[in-house]
Protein backbone atom coordinates (compact mmCIF):
# COMPACT_ATOMS: atom_id res chain seq x y z
CA UNK A 1 0.00 0.00 0.00
CA UNK A 2 1.64 3.40 -1.26
CA UNK A 3 2.37 5.92 1.95
CA UNK A 4 0.95 8.83 -0.53
CA UNK A 5 -1.99 10.27 1.32
CA UNK A 6 -3.41 11.55 -1.94
CA UNK A 7 -3.88 8.97 -4.47
CA UNK A 8 -5.93 9.43 -7.88
CA UNK A 9 -7.78 7.25 -9.97
CA UNK A 10 -9.64 7.49 -13.73
CA UNK A 11 -13.05 5.63 -13.75
CA UNK A 12 -16.24 6.73 -15.49
CA UNK A 13 -14.92 9.42 -17.58
CA UNK A 14 -13.87 11.20 -14.59
CA UNK A 15 -10.90 11.50 -12.17
CA UNK A 16 -11.24 10.75 -8.48
CA UNK A 17 -9.00 12.41 -6.01
CA UNK A 18 -8.68 11.26 -2.48
CA UNK A 19 -7.44 12.68 0.75
CA UNK A 20 -6.09 9.84 2.98
CA UNK A 21 -4.45 11.36 5.95
CA UNK A 22 -6.01 10.17 9.45
CA UNK A 23 -7.69 11.51 11.81
CA UNK A 24 -8.57 14.46 9.91
CA UNK A 25 -7.21 14.82 6.79
CA UNK A 26 -4.94 18.19 7.63
CA UNK A 27 -3.15 19.76 4.76
CA UNK A 28 0.27 18.44 5.77
CA UNK A 29 3.09 18.88 3.91
CA UNK A 30 2.40 15.38 2.42
CA UNK A 31 -0.90 15.97 1.39
CA UNK A 32 0.18 19.53 -0.33
CA UNK A 33 2.63 17.34 -2.34
CA UNK A 34 0.35 15.18 -3.38
CA UNK A 35 -1.86 17.62 -4.31
CA UNK A 36 -0.11 19.60 -6.43
CA UNK A 37 1.54 16.18 -8.40
CA UNK A 38 -2.67 15.44 -8.81
CA UNK A 39 -3.26 18.79 -10.16
CA UNK A 40 -0.17 18.84 -12.78
CA UNK A 41 -1.05 15.23 -13.49
CA UNK A 42 -4.98 16.21 -14.23
CA UNK A 43 -4.03 18.96 -15.88
CA UNK A 44 -2.89 16.41 -19.05
CA UNK A 45 -5.96 13.98 -18.55
CA UNK A 46 -8.79 13.74 -21.06
CA UNK A 47 -11.64 13.60 -18.46
CA UNK A 48 -14.31 15.72 -17.77
CA UNK A 49 -13.87 16.72 -14.28
CA UNK A 50 -12.14 15.90 -10.96
CA UNK A 51 -13.72 14.47 -8.18
CA UNK A 52 -11.73 15.78 -4.66
CA UNK A 53 -12.74 14.05 -1.73
CA UNK A 54 -11.39 12.69 1.42
CA UNK A 55 -11.60 9.03 3.32
CA UNK A 56 -12.72 8.58 6.77
CA UNK A 57 -15.11 10.67 8.73
CA UNK A 58 -14.15 14.37 7.30
CA UNK A 59 -13.45 16.32 4.65
CA UNK A 60 -9.80 18.13 5.31
CA UNK A 61 -10.48 19.66 8.74
CA UNK A 62 -7.56 22.35 8.87
CA UNK A 63 -3.85 22.90 8.86
CA UNK A 64 -1.45 20.88 10.12
CA UNK A 65 -0.95 22.70 13.21
CA UNK A 66 2.30 20.77 15.20
CA UNK A 67 4.15 22.12 11.36
CA UNK A 68 3.21 25.91 12.99
CA UNK A 69 6.25 25.97 15.11
CA UNK A 70 8.57 25.46 12.36
CA UNK A 71 8.67 28.00 9.00
CA UNK A 72 6.89 27.29 6.09
CA UNK A 73 7.75 24.27 3.96
CA UNK A 74 7.05 23.84 0.33
CA UNK A 75 4.93 23.72 -1.49
CA UNK A 76 2.31 26.55 0.12
CA UNK A 77 -0.96 26.10 0.38
CA UNK A 78 -2.34 29.04 -1.28
CA UNK A 79 0.03 27.71 -4.48
CA UNK A 80 -1.58 24.60 -4.12
CA UNK A 81 -5.37 25.68 -4.39
CA UNK A 82 -4.09 28.11 -7.73
CA UNK A 83 -2.95 25.23 -9.59
CA UNK A 84 -5.89 23.42 -8.27
CA UNK A 85 -8.29 26.78 -9.76
CA UNK A 86 -6.50 27.13 -12.63
CA UNK A 87 -5.99 23.60 -13.82
CA UNK A 88 -7.38 22.36 -17.52
CA UNK A 89 -9.82 20.22 -15.85
CA UNK A 90 -12.18 21.46 -13.45
CA UNK A 91 -12.17 20.20 -9.81
CA UNK A 92 -15.27 19.19 -7.76
CA UNK A 93 -15.20 19.05 -3.94
CA UNK A 94 -17.68 16.62 -2.49
CA UNK A 95 -17.39 17.21 1.66
CA UNK A 96 -18.64 15.77 4.33
CA UNK A 97 -17.83 16.29 8.36
CA UNK A 98 -16.15 19.12 9.06
CA UNK A 99 -14.40 21.59 6.03
CA UNK A 100 -12.52 23.97 8.44
CA UNK A 101 -9.37 25.72 7.33
CA UNK A 102 -7.36 25.03 4.60
CA UNK A 103 -9.84 22.45 3.96
CA UNK A 104 -12.38 25.31 3.20
CA UNK A 105 -9.82 27.19 1.55
CA UNK A 106 -9.21 24.00 -0.69
CA UNK A 107 -12.48 23.99 -1.51
CA UNK A 108 -13.04 27.50 -2.51
CA UNK A 109 -10.72 26.82 -5.42
CA UNK A 110 -12.45 23.96 -6.55
CA UNK A 111 -14.98 24.96 -9.71
CA UNK A 112 -17.97 23.45 -8.01
CA UNK A 113 -18.60 22.53 -4.38
CA UNK A 114 -21.04 19.88 -3.21
CA UNK A 115 -21.98 18.34 0.39
CA UNK A 116 -24.18 16.35 2.06
CA UNK A 117 -26.32 17.17 5.25
CA UNK A 118 -24.54 17.66 8.34
CA UNK A 119 -21.59 19.07 7.11
CA UNK A 120 -20.14 21.93 8.62
CA UNK A 121 -17.92 25.09 7.51
CA UNK A 122 -14.94 26.90 9.11
CA UNK A 123 -12.86 29.25 9.61
CA UNK A 124 -11.49 28.48 13.12
CA UNK A 125 -8.28 30.13 12.72
CA UNK A 126 -9.15 33.21 15.36
CA UNK A 127 -9.28 30.61 17.82
CA UNK A 128 -5.50 29.99 17.26
CA UNK A 129 -4.94 33.66 17.09
CA UNK A 130 -4.30 33.67 13.47
CA UNK A 131 -5.99 34.50 10.20
CA UNK A 132 -6.41 32.30 7.39
CA UNK A 133 -3.04 32.02 5.21
CA UNK A 134 -4.25 30.71 1.84
CA UNK A 135 -6.87 33.06 0.54
CA UNK A 136 -9.90 32.42 2.94
CA UNK A 137 -10.42 35.82 4.02
CA UNK A 138 -10.29 37.18 0.34
CA UNK A 139 -12.33 34.09 -1.69
CA UNK A 140 -14.80 33.68 0.67
CA UNK A 141 -16.64 37.12 0.96
CA UNK A 142 -16.44 36.53 -3.16
CA UNK A 143 -18.43 33.67 -2.27
CA UNK A 144 -20.82 33.87 -0.38
CA UNK A 145 -20.79 37.84 0.48
CA UNK A 146 -19.16 39.71 3.48
CA UNK A 147 -21.91 39.46 6.17
CA UNK A 148 -21.03 35.55 6.26
CA UNK A 149 -17.60 36.02 5.39
CA UNK A 150 -16.77 38.40 8.01
CA UNK A 151 -18.98 36.39 10.72
CA UNK A 152 -16.99 33.31 9.46
CA UNK A 153 -13.56 34.93 9.90
CA UNK A 154 -13.92 36.84 13.18
CA UNK A 155 -16.05 34.39 14.96
CA UNK A 156 -14.38 30.90 14.09
CA UNK A 157 -17.48 28.97 14.66
CA UNK A 158 -18.90 26.67 12.34
CA UNK A 159 -21.55 27.51 9.86
CA UNK A 160 -24.42 24.73 8.98
CA UNK A 161 -24.76 23.29 5.43
CA UNK A 162 -28.08 24.79 5.02
CA UNK A 163 -27.00 28.05 6.05
CA UNK A 164 -23.79 27.98 3.58
CA UNK A 165 -25.92 26.57 0.87
CA UNK A 166 -28.58 29.62 1.41
CA UNK A 167 -25.77 32.01 0.95
CA UNK A 168 -24.52 30.26 -1.96
CA UNK A 169 -21.55 28.36 -0.40
CA UNK A 170 -21.98 24.81 -1.81
CA UNK A 171 -23.92 24.41 -5.44
CA UNK A 172 -26.23 21.74 -4.11
CA UNK A 173 -26.31 19.52 -0.94
CA UNK A 174 -26.25 15.42 -1.90
CA UNK A 175 -27.94 12.45 -0.83
CA UNK A 176 -24.75 10.76 -0.22
CA UNK A 177 -21.08 11.05 -1.89
CA UNK A 178 -21.45 7.33 -3.68
CA UNK A 179 -19.98 7.16 -6.95
CA UNK A 180 -22.61 7.39 -9.18
CA UNK A 181 -24.49 9.82 -7.48
CA UNK A 182 -21.33 12.24 -8.00
CA UNK A 183 -20.84 10.74 -11.13
CA UNK A 184 -24.55 11.80 -12.16
CA UNK A 185 -23.73 15.63 -10.86
CA UNK A 186 -20.78 15.79 -12.85
CA UNK A 187 -22.87 14.54 -15.57
CA UNK A 188 -25.44 17.88 -15.29
CA UNK A 189 -22.80 20.56 -14.77
CA UNK A 190 -22.87 22.84 -17.58
CA UNK A 191 -20.09 25.62 -18.44
CA UNK A 192 -17.34 26.11 -15.78
CA UNK A 193 -18.23 28.82 -13.58
CA UNK A 194 -16.17 32.22 -13.50
CA UNK A 195 -12.99 31.50 -10.51
CA UNK A 196 -13.83 32.25 -7.28
CA UNK A 197 -10.90 34.42 -6.95
CA UNK A 198 -11.78 36.49 -9.88
CA UNK A 199 -15.24 37.45 -8.58
CA UNK A 200 -16.55 40.90 -7.39
CA UNK A 201 -16.85 41.20 -3.60
CA UNK A 202 -20.50 42.42 -2.98
CA UNK A 203 -20.46 46.57 -2.22
CA UNK A 204 -21.13 48.03 1.47
CA UNK A 205 -21.28 51.75 2.76
CA UNK A 206 -18.12 52.78 4.74
CA UNK A 207 -20.28 52.58 8.00
CA UNK A 208 -21.40 49.61 7.43
CA UNK A 209 -17.74 48.14 7.93
CA UNK A 210 -17.23 50.79 10.98
CA UNK A 211 -20.12 49.16 12.52
CA UNK A 212 -18.62 45.65 11.96
CA UNK A 213 -15.67 46.88 13.20
CA UNK A 214 -16.81 48.36 16.82
CA UNK A 215 -18.90 45.17 17.24
CA UNK A 216 -16.11 42.97 16.54
CA UNK A 217 -13.57 44.89 18.66
CA UNK A 218 -15.96 44.70 21.81
CA UNK A 219 -16.37 40.44 21.31
CA UNK A 220 -12.62 40.73 20.70
CA UNK A 221 -11.27 41.82 23.91
CA UNK A 222 -7.70 41.33 23.87
CA UNK A 223 -7.47 38.65 20.98
CA UNK A 224 -5.23 40.31 18.27
CA UNK A 225 -6.47 37.74 15.58
CA UNK A 226 -10.51 38.41 15.11
CA UNK A 227 -9.90 42.62 14.07
CA UNK A 228 -6.93 41.52 11.89
CA UNK A 229 -9.16 39.29 10.04
CA UNK A 230 -12.19 41.83 9.53
CA UNK A 231 -9.17 44.22 7.98
CA UNK A 232 -8.50 41.36 5.97
CA UNK A 233 -11.98 40.69 4.30
CA UNK A 234 -12.96 44.55 4.22
CA UNK A 235 -9.35 44.85 1.92
CA UNK A 236 -11.05 42.18 -0.41
CA UNK A 237 -13.57 44.86 -1.50
CA UNK A 238 -10.73 47.15 -1.57
CA UNK A 239 -7.46 45.50 -3.53
CA UNK A 240 -7.12 42.60 -6.71
CA UNK A 241 -7.24 39.39 -5.03
CA UNK A 242 -3.21 39.24 -5.42
CA UNK A 243 -3.16 42.12 -4.09
CA UNK A 244 -5.22 40.64 -0.74
CA UNK A 245 -3.93 37.18 -0.62
CA UNK A 246 -0.54 38.54 0.05
CA UNK A 247 -1.38 40.78 2.63
CA UNK A 248 -3.31 37.46 4.21
CA UNK A 249 -0.63 35.69 3.94
CA UNK A 250 1.94 38.12 5.54
CA UNK A 251 -0.18 38.11 8.44
CA UNK A 252 -1.40 35.09 9.03
CA UNK A 253 2.83 33.98 8.82
CA UNK A 254 3.46 37.46 11.49
CA UNK A 255 0.55 36.19 13.39
CA UNK A 256 2.02 32.35 13.87
CA UNK A 257 5.20 33.23 15.48
CA UNK A 258 3.37 35.65 17.64
CA UNK A 259 3.06 34.82 21.68
CA UNK A 260 -0.82 34.87 21.59
CA UNK A 261 -1.29 32.69 19.39
CA UNK A 262 1.61 30.21 20.95
CA UNK A 263 -0.15 30.37 23.76
CA UNK A 264 -3.78 29.78 22.37
CA UNK A 265 -2.39 26.41 20.41
CA UNK A 266 -0.85 25.27 23.51
CA UNK A 267 -4.33 25.32 25.16
CA UNK A 268 -5.41 23.60 21.86
CA UNK A 269 -3.65 20.59 22.55
CA UNK A 270 -3.83 21.06 26.43
CA UNK A 271 -7.26 20.17 26.02
CA UNK A 272 -7.16 17.03 23.62
CA UNK A 273 -4.14 15.79 25.95
CA UNK A 274 -6.19 16.57 29.09
CA UNK A 275 -8.91 13.42 28.12
CA UNK A 276 -5.88 11.59 28.16
CA UNK A 277 -4.55 9.75 31.20
CA UNK A 278 -3.45 5.94 32.36
CA UNK A 279 -6.68 5.21 33.95
CA UNK A 280 -8.45 4.82 30.82
CA UNK A 281 -6.38 1.96 30.11
CA UNK A 282 -5.97 0.97 26.19
CA UNK A 283 -9.08 1.38 24.96
CA UNK A 284 -11.05 3.85 22.93
CA UNK A 285 -14.08 5.64 24.08
CA UNK A 286 -17.19 3.71 23.44
CA UNK A 287 -19.76 5.09 20.87
CA UNK A 288 -23.05 5.42 23.08
CA UNK A 289 -25.94 4.94 22.37
CA UNK A 290 -28.44 4.75 25.24
CA UNK A 291 -28.12 6.44 28.82
CA UNK A 292 -30.03 6.22 31.86
CA UNK A 293 -30.21 9.74 33.87
CA UNK A 294 -31.32 9.13 37.61
CA UNK A 295 -31.61 11.50 40.13
CA UNK A 296 -34.52 14.15 41.30
CA UNK A 297 -32.71 17.57 40.93
CA UNK A 298 -33.00 20.28 38.30
CA UNK A 299 -29.39 19.42 37.33
CA UNK A 300 -30.56 15.79 36.19
CA UNK A 301 -33.61 17.27 34.45
CA UNK A 302 -30.59 19.49 32.41
CA UNK A 303 -28.21 16.12 32.15
CA UNK A 304 -31.25 14.40 30.70
CA UNK A 305 -32.18 17.26 27.81
CA UNK A 306 -28.68 18.08 27.16
CA UNK A 307 -27.98 13.91 26.23
CA UNK A 308 -31.15 13.78 24.02
CA UNK A 309 -30.21 17.07 21.84
CA UNK A 310 -26.89 14.87 21.41
CA UNK A 311 -29.30 12.03 19.82
CA UNK A 312 -28.83 9.70 22.37
CA UNK A 313 -32.23 7.53 23.61
CA UNK A 314 -32.69 8.78 27.52
CA UNK A 315 -34.61 6.58 30.12
CA UNK A 316 -35.02 8.86 32.94
CA UNK A 317 -35.82 8.09 36.25
CA UNK A 318 -36.44 10.07 39.51
CA UNK A 319 -35.07 7.71 41.99
CA UNK A 320 -33.21 4.09 41.36
CA UNK A 321 -36.11 2.38 42.64
CA UNK A 322 -37.86 3.49 39.51
CA UNK A 323 -36.25 1.25 37.14
CA UNK A 324 -33.77 -2.00 37.34
CA UNK A 325 -29.98 -1.47 35.40
CA UNK A 326 -29.44 -4.25 33.62
CA UNK A 327 -25.70 -4.72 31.88
CA UNK A 328 -26.48 -4.08 28.23
CA UNK A 329 -29.68 -2.23 28.29
CA UNK A 330 -27.60 1.26 28.81
CA UNK A 331 -24.19 2.30 28.06
CA UNK A 332 -23.97 4.05 30.86
CA UNK A 333 -26.16 5.28 33.96
CA UNK A 334 -25.76 9.00 35.26
CA UNK A 335 -26.48 9.02 38.53
CA UNK A 336 -27.26 12.71 40.32
CA UNK A 337 -27.65 12.28 43.85
CA UNK A 338 -27.69 15.78 44.84
CA UNK A 339 -26.23 17.06 47.88
CA UNK A 340 -24.95 14.72 50.54
CA UNK A 341 -27.19 13.47 53.29
CA UNK A 342 -29.39 11.08 53.82
CA UNK A 343 -31.02 11.67 49.93
CA UNK A 344 -27.17 11.13 48.31
CA UNK A 345 -27.17 7.50 50.89
CA UNK A 346 -30.24 6.26 49.80
CA UNK A 347 -29.45 6.28 46.19
CA UNK A 348 -26.53 4.97 46.23
CA UNK A 349 -27.42 1.89 48.52
CA UNK A 350 -30.50 1.86 45.92
CA UNK A 351 -27.57 1.77 43.00
CA UNK A 352 -25.94 -0.96 44.80
CA UNK A 353 -29.07 -3.12 45.20
CA UNK A 354 -30.48 -2.57 41.56
CA UNK A 355 -27.31 -2.22 39.34
CA UNK A 356 -26.02 -4.96 37.76
CA UNK A 357 -22.32 -5.30 38.63
CA UNK A 358 -21.15 -4.80 34.58
CA UNK A 359 -23.11 -1.52 33.99
CA UNK A 360 -20.75 1.47 34.09
CA UNK A 361 -22.43 4.06 37.04
CA UNK A 362 -20.98 7.88 37.00
CA UNK A 363 -21.75 9.97 39.68
CA UNK A 364 -22.20 13.62 38.40
CA UNK A 365 -22.53 16.85 40.77
CA UNK A 366 -22.55 20.74 40.12
CA UNK A 367 -19.64 22.99 40.82
CA UNK A 368 -18.58 23.17 44.39
CA UNK A 369 -19.76 19.45 45.18
CA UNK A 370 -17.86 17.28 47.14
CA UNK A 371 -16.18 13.77 45.79
CA UNK A 372 -17.96 11.18 46.32
CA UNK A 373 -16.68 8.80 49.80
CA UNK A 374 -13.58 6.59 48.11
CA UNK A 375 -14.89 3.58 49.96
CA UNK A 376 -19.19 4.44 48.46
CA UNK A 377 -17.43 4.51 45.21
CA UNK A 378 -15.80 1.25 45.11
CA UNK A 379 -19.11 -0.62 46.63
CA UNK A 380 -20.95 0.84 43.59
CA UNK A 381 -18.07 0.25 41.25
CA UNK A 382 -18.81 3.52 40.23
CA UNK A 383 -17.09 4.86 36.80
CA UNK A 384 -15.82 8.04 38.15
CA UNK A 385 -17.11 11.03 40.19
CA UNK A 386 -18.05 13.96 37.38
CA UNK A 387 -18.21 17.51 37.40
CA UNK A 388 -19.80 19.44 34.87
CA UNK A 389 -19.21 23.21 35.15
CA UNK A 390 -20.56 25.21 32.49
CA UNK A 391 -19.97 29.09 32.09
CA UNK A 392 -21.69 31.30 29.52
CA UNK A 393 -18.45 32.19 28.89
CA UNK A 394 -16.11 29.75 28.49
CA UNK A 395 -18.19 26.62 28.09
CA UNK A 396 -18.86 23.49 29.39
CA UNK A 397 -16.05 21.35 31.36
CA UNK A 398 -15.93 17.71 32.57
CA UNK A 399 -13.78 17.13 35.30
CA UNK A 400 -13.43 13.28 35.58
CA UNK A 401 -12.11 11.99 38.84
CA UNK A 402 -11.43 8.77 38.11
CA UNK A 403 -10.78 6.35 41.79
CA UNK A 404 -8.87 3.15 41.48
CA UNK A 405 -11.73 1.07 42.03
CA UNK A 406 -12.85 1.92 39.03
CA UNK A 407 -12.62 -0.49 35.85
CA UNK A 408 -11.00 1.48 32.81
CA UNK A 409 -14.00 0.54 30.12
CA UNK A 410 -16.57 2.04 32.48
CA UNK A 411 -14.34 5.45 32.69
CA UNK A 412 -14.24 5.17 29.38
CA UNK A 413 -18.30 5.33 29.20
CA UNK A 414 -17.87 8.38 30.88
CA UNK A 415 -15.31 10.56 28.97
CA UNK A 416 -17.68 9.26 25.80
CA UNK A 417 -20.99 11.07 27.76
CA UNK A 418 -18.80 14.41 28.31
CA UNK A 419 -17.71 14.85 24.91
CA UNK A 420 -21.09 13.95 23.15
CA UNK A 421 -23.07 16.48 25.06
CA UNK A 422 -20.08 19.31 24.18
CA UNK A 423 -17.78 18.97 27.40
CA UNK A 424 -14.04 19.75 26.97
CA UNK A 425 -12.62 16.89 29.20
CA UNK A 426 -10.10 16.98 32.04
CA UNK A 427 -9.35 13.13 33.56
CA UNK A 428 -7.86 12.93 36.84
CA UNK A 429 -6.72 10.15 38.46
CA UNK A 430 -8.81 10.15 42.04
CA UNK A 431 -8.19 12.89 44.24
CA UNK A 432 -10.40 13.94 46.91
CA UNK A 433 -11.69 16.72 45.06
CA UNK A 434 -12.15 18.45 42.08
CA UNK A 435 -9.74 20.17 40.41
CA UNK A 436 -11.61 23.25 39.74
CA UNK A 437 -12.66 23.73 43.50
CA UNK A 438 -9.46 22.92 44.80
CA UNK A 439 -8.01 26.10 42.57
CA UNK A 440 -11.01 28.16 43.56
CA UNK A 441 -10.64 27.09 47.16
CA UNK A 442 -6.90 28.22 47.29
CA UNK A 443 -7.57 31.76 45.79
CA UNK A 444 -10.25 32.40 47.79
CA UNK A 445 -7.91 31.83 50.51
CA UNK A 446 -5.56 34.35 49.03
CA UNK A 447 -8.33 36.96 48.30
CA UNK A 448 -9.15 36.50 52.28
CA UNK A 449 -5.93 37.08 53.34
CA UNK A 450 -5.17 39.85 51.36
CA UNK A 451 -9.23 41.30 52.43
CA UNK A 452 -10.32 41.59 49.25
CA UNK A 453 -13.97 39.93 49.38
CA UNK A 454 -15.16 37.40 47.43
CA UNK A 455 -13.85 36.34 44.33
CA UNK A 456 -16.97 36.32 41.26
CA UNK A 457 -16.44 35.67 37.96
CA UNK A 458 -16.12 39.40 37.70
CA UNK A 459 -13.41 39.65 40.47
CA UNK A 460 -11.04 37.42 38.84
CA UNK A 461 -11.37 38.53 35.49
CA UNK A 462 -10.42 41.65 37.05
CA UNK A 463 -7.39 40.03 38.59
CA UNK A 464 -6.30 38.54 35.43
CA UNK A 465 -6.55 41.65 33.50
CA UNK A 466 -4.11 43.60 35.88
CA UNK A 467 -1.72 40.39 35.29
CA UNK A 468 -1.98 40.56 31.62
CA UNK A 469 -1.06 44.23 32.04
CA UNK A 470 1.78 43.83 34.30
CA UNK A 471 3.36 41.30 31.63
CA UNK A 472 2.60 44.23 28.92
CA UNK A 473 4.34 46.49 31.11
CA UNK A 474 7.11 43.47 31.62
CA UNK A 475 7.48 42.63 28.29
CA UNK A 476 7.29 45.47 26.56
CA UNK A 477 8.10 48.27 29.01
CA UNK A 478 4.85 50.29 28.72
CA UNK A 479 4.13 51.96 31.89
CA UNK A 480 1.39 49.66 34.10
CA UNK A 481 -2.05 50.74 33.61
CA UNK A 482 -4.20 49.73 36.79
CA UNK A 483 -7.48 48.86 35.84
CA UNK A 484 -9.93 50.62 37.88
CA UNK A 485 -11.50 47.16 39.48
CA UNK A 486 -8.37 45.59 39.76
CA UNK A 487 -5.89 45.37 43.26
CA UNK A 488 -2.76 46.48 42.82
CA UNK A 489 -0.75 44.65 41.04
CA UNK A 490 1.40 43.04 43.83
CA UNK A 491 -1.68 41.12 44.81
CA UNK A 492 -2.63 40.09 41.08
CA UNK A 493 0.82 38.14 41.42
CA UNK A 494 0.35 36.74 44.48
CA UNK A 495 -3.06 35.12 43.62
CA UNK A 496 -1.25 34.06 40.48
CA UNK A 497 1.45 32.40 42.71
CA UNK A 498 -1.24 30.40 44.46
CA UNK A 499 -2.73 29.47 41.24
CA UNK A 500 0.58 28.25 39.85
CA UNK A 501 1.93 26.63 42.82
CA UNK A 502 -1.43 24.61 43.53
CA UNK A 503 -1.58 23.61 40.30
CA UNK A 504 1.95 22.54 40.48
CA UNK A 505 1.32 20.58 43.68
CA UNK A 506 -1.38 18.27 41.85
CA UNK A 507 1.03 17.26 39.29
CA UNK A 508 3.87 16.40 41.33
CA UNK A 509 0.51 14.23 43.25
CA UNK A 510 -0.25 12.63 40.02
CA UNK A 511 -3.64 14.17 40.21
CA UNK A 512 -3.02 14.99 36.16
CA UNK A 513 -0.80 13.42 33.66
CA UNK A 514 0.53 16.92 32.77
CA UNK A 515 0.09 20.67 34.00
CA UNK A 516 -1.74 21.49 30.47
CA UNK A 517 -4.23 19.80 32.38
CA UNK A 518 -4.69 22.37 35.14
CA UNK A 519 -4.22 24.92 32.48
CA UNK A 520 -7.84 23.79 31.22
CA UNK A 521 -9.62 23.65 34.54
CA UNK A 522 -8.13 27.22 35.02
CA UNK A 523 -9.40 28.84 31.80
CA UNK A 524 -13.00 27.33 31.96
CA UNK A 525 -13.75 27.07 35.58
CA UNK A 526 -11.33 30.32 36.97
CA UNK A 527 -11.60 32.70 34.28
CA UNK A 528 -7.66 33.00 33.39
CA UNK A 529 -7.63 33.73 29.92
CA UNK A 530 -7.13 31.44 27.13
CA UNK A 531 -4.44 33.83 25.61
CA UNK A 532 -2.25 33.82 27.96
CA UNK A 533 -2.06 30.03 27.95
CA UNK A 534 -3.46 28.73 31.58
CA UNK A 535 -1.51 29.94 34.45
CA UNK A 536 1.14 26.89 34.42
CA UNK A 537 2.01 27.51 30.43
CA UNK A 538 2.30 31.62 31.29
CA UNK A 539 4.92 30.79 34.77
CA UNK A 540 7.05 29.25 32.53
CA UNK A 541 6.80 32.49 29.98
CA UNK A 542 7.24 34.55 33.27
CA UNK A 543 10.08 32.28 34.73
CA UNK A 544 9.36 30.19 37.48
CA UNK A 545 11.81 31.78 39.58
CA UNK A 546 9.71 35.19 39.15
CA UNK A 547 6.38 33.49 40.37
CA UNK A 548 8.04 31.89 43.26
CA UNK A 549 9.12 35.43 44.52
CA UNK A 550 5.36 36.35 43.72
CA UNK A 551 4.09 33.74 46.00
CA UNK A 552 6.67 34.81 48.47
CA UNK A 553 4.19 37.92 49.41
CA UNK A 554 0.98 35.69 49.59
CA UNK A 555 3.21 33.68 52.28
CA UNK A 556 4.62 36.61 53.81
CA UNK A 557 0.60 37.86 54.07
CA UNK A 558 -0.51 34.69 55.79
CA UNK A 559 2.23 32.77 57.42
CA UNK A 560 1.91 29.37 58.17
CA UNK A 561 -0.84 28.65 55.97
CA UNK A 562 0.62 27.80 52.48
CA UNK A 563 2.36 24.35 51.43
CA UNK A 564 4.67 25.32 48.34
CA UNK A 565 5.74 22.83 45.58
CA UNK A 566 8.78 21.20 44.52
CA UNK A 567 8.46 23.62 41.30
CA UNK A 568 8.31 26.64 43.08
CA UNK A 569 10.67 25.79 46.08
CA UNK A 570 13.44 25.10 43.38
CA UNK A 571 12.68 27.71 41.45
CA UNK A 572 13.68 30.18 44.24
CA UNK A 573 16.64 28.65 45.08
Amino acid sequence: MSDDPVRIEQKGGLVWVTIDNPPVNATSVAVRIGLARAAETIGGMDVAAAVLRCAGRTFVAGGEIREFDAPPVEPHLPDVIEAIEDCRVPWIAAMHGSVFGGGLEIALGCAWRVAVQGTRFALPEVTLGIVPGAGGTQRLPRLVGPCLALEMATGGRPVEADVFLAAGGVDQLLPDLSDTTLQDFAEALEARPTAVRLRPVAARARDWWQAREAGVAAQAGRLDAPLEALRLVARAAEVPFATGQSEERARHLALRASPQSRALRHVFFAERQAARAPVLGEGQPPKLRGVAVIGVTVFADRLADRAHASGLSVCRAGAADDLDLKAGEFDLCIAVPGAPGPERRSMLELLRARAEPGIPVALMTEPAAPLVEPETVAGQEMAAAVLLTEDSETGLLAEIAVQDCARPEAARAALAFARRIGGVAVVANGGDTFISNRLGAKLQQAARAFGIGDLTAQRLEAIWEGLAEDDLARTVGVAYAQSVSAPDIGICRALFGVCVNEGARMVEAGLVAAPGAIDVVAIRSQRFPRWLGGPMYHAERVGLGIVAAWMDRIMAQSPGEWVVSDLLREAAQ
